[in-house]
């Protein structure tokens, strides 16, 4: 049996969670599953953002950590990140390689 995980995102609004639409699996994360406090770059920019701006990147820190037992599968995982988005900063600019 192959042992699945997946990483899934989620927004904190007024006491409800909300998965935003991503998710990952461990190799994204260097093989880890990142903690409260960790910062994760969304990859990438919203089209017709100016990539060389720090402020087009997306950053997502982790504020809440779940681990979800699946079991209707199993072998898999899911792990829950509550994060808090917002947008890059000037001061992230050599962060990004820009």
């Amino acid at each position: 049996m192959t042992e699945d995980t997946i990483i899934r995102l989620f927004a904190e609004d007024k006491g409800r969670l909300d998965s935003i639409g991503e998710d990952y699996s461990p190799e994204f994360f260097g093989g880890t599953i990142p903690a409260v406090g960790d910062v994760i770059s969304a990859p990438g920019v919203f089209q017709g953002d100016d990539r060389m701006d720090p402020r087009s990147y997306t950053f997502h820190e982790v504020t809440k950590r779940y681990f979800i037992v699946q079991s209707f599968k199993p072998g898999l995982s899911l792990v829950g990140l509550v994060v808090k988005s917002r947008r890059g900063e000037e001061s992230e600019r050599y962060l990004l390689g820009l």
